[in-house]
């Protein structure tokens, strides 16, 4: 199963749930998505205590250092374009 969510707090949150109940994969849910996702704008603050992406390390370091969220509906094209090569 892959996974997907927003990037703030709770989405990595669901996101290291998912993976632990589940076996979920994280599905474009790295620092550099973030990096490139954040770079189109429209973000709004994180909120709530930080938390941990044990996947990719960084991810968590970029959101804090940046302290914006991205939604997930900003990565559609990215997505989209994933599931069209599948």
């Amino acid at each position: 199963m892959h996974w997907r969510a927003d990037f703030d707090w709770a989405g990595l949150r669901i996101t290291a749930n998912a993976m632990a109940r589940h076996g979920a994969r994280p599905w474009r849910m790295t620092a550099a998505d973030y990096t490139a996702a954040l770079g189109k704008g429209g973000s709004t603050p994180l909120a709530g205590p930080p938390a941990a992406s044990p996947w990719d390390p960084g991810l968590a370091l970029a959101m804090e250092a940046s302290g914006s969220t991205v939604m997930e509906e900003r990565l559609l094209p990215a997505l989209l374009s994933d599931l069209t090569r599948a």
